[in-house]
Parts: C-alpha cells; structure tokens; sequence
C-alpha cells in the first residue's frame, strides 16, 4: 500500500480513544460501545483506530467481545511543537468553534481565560461541554491525544503561566510591523493569548509580558484568531507539509 492509499484509508477508518489495552485488546467505554454499534453499525473484524496514551493503533472491532484487538503501532499524527491556546471566554457559542477547529489544527491544550472585556464570564457549567466537543474533534481528526481543556483562569494566572512557556505571543490590532515569523525562531512549546470580543487592554498587554504580533492587514473575529495564529506557527514550523 503507498502512501497515498494508506492515508486514504486511514480517513475512512473510525478512531476511539480508551483508558485501558490489556493483552493485545483495546476496551472502548459504555458511550463509545453503544455509539459504534447503533450508530457507526460496526461489523466484527471491521478496522478502526485505536489512540491509547498518546499512541495510535490499527485494530479489529469485535461486536460480540466488545473490544478491540489491536494489530499494529501507527505513526503519530501529533504536531513538532505543542501549541497552547490561552482564549479569552466569549459569548454564546463561540467557544464550541474554537475547541472543535483548534483541536483539529493540532493545539494541544486551552486554558479559557476571563479578561477584563469579556462579556461572558461563568464558564464552569460549559466545562465538560468544552471537553466532549475537544474529544469529538480529536477523533474526527485522527489525533493522538485529547487536548485538554482545563478550568478557566485569570488575566493574572495566566501572566504567571506565560513564563512557563518557551514563546508566548499576543496578536493585537495595535502591534506594528511584527509578525509570527518575526518572533518564531523554532521553540517548541508556544504560547498564544487570544482576547475578548472588546479586545485586550493595553494594561492586561503590559502585565502579560509577551511578544504582540500583527496577523495581516484585516482584523479578525476573537473565534478566528486563535486558529490563523496556531495555523500560521505549524506552516513556520513545517507541521502543515
């Protein structure tokens, strides 16, 4: 098979996620059980992926053993640089879009995060919501991993998380005659902070402390920004070839 047919077939395949492979055999949960056999109609011997602890397997589907019997060791489709999305809360059903598209981008964890102009601000209700749309997207888009999506911060939590990261960088519609290849020069654990609907102010600029950037001429949505900046650091970084 070349490469082209092997990645033909991997898009047609059906991808889990599970807590547990014992001998040989992947377990899938009560949901994912009930969904590959009332929903998906999966036939015994049928070929799905398997992602385990950060690893993805081809694997045979048995209706009647309820599990899956695990044939060989895929390669990762796991980007080079691990992207972190620090997203200001937005209103109504925003957030969905952002979890869902940066997921299938690559990003490998969020942090919802309440700035000074967010109009939304009670989140925690959302969490798990955030969570199964992260997880949805992962397996639509044959990740190795769930991002993960944790309880929302703020404005000065995260100052103290930037530090953490080897790049952080804030697109602003004030920031002048920089952009992503201005500041990126290879690190592999980056930062992005994306503001509110109201955008940030330059007081939450100065305490976080990282690299602004401009993304073009064009000012875009706070949904729309996370994933050009993300997008823009694989294409930099070589993950989009």
């Amino acid at each position: 098979m070349n490469g082209a047919q092997y990645a033909l077939k991997n898009q047609q395949m059906h991808s889990f996620f599970v807590d547990e492979i014992r001998q040989g055999k992947a377990y899938l949960s009560k949901d994912d059980l009930h969904h590959a056999k009332r929903v998906l109609r999966l036939k015994d011997g049928e070929e799905i992926i398997i992602s385990h602890a950060g690893v993805r397997y081809m694997a045979k589907y048995s209706v009647s053993q309820a599990h899956a019997e695990i044939i060989d060791t895929l390669p990762s489709n796991e980007t080079s640089v691990k992207i972190t999305l620090y997203q200001a809360i937005l209103k109504g059903d925003r957030m969905d879009y952002v979890f869902q598209k940066c997921t299938e981008i690559g990003v490998a964890e969020f942090f919802p995060c309440i700035m000074k102009r967010c109009v939304a601000r009670d989140a925690d209700n959302k969490l798990k919501r955030w969570q199964r749309i992260a997880k949805e997207a992962a397996c639509q888009s044959m990740r190795n991993i769930v991002p993960t999506v944790n309880m929302p911060i703020t404005t000065e939590d995260m100052a103290d998380r930037l530090l953490m990261h080897e790049l952080a960088i804030i697109p602003w519609e004030n920031a002048i005659c920089k952009g992503l290849r201005d500041v990126y020069k290879g690190e592999k654990d980056i930062a992005i902070v994306i503001g509110p609907e109201g955008g940030i102010t330059e007081e939450e600029i100065d305490m976080l402390g990282a690299n602004t950037v401009t993304l073009g001429k064009r000012i875009l949505r706070s949904e729309t920004a996370g994933l050009v900046a993300a997008t823009g650091i694989l294409l930099l970084s070589g993950d989009m070839e």
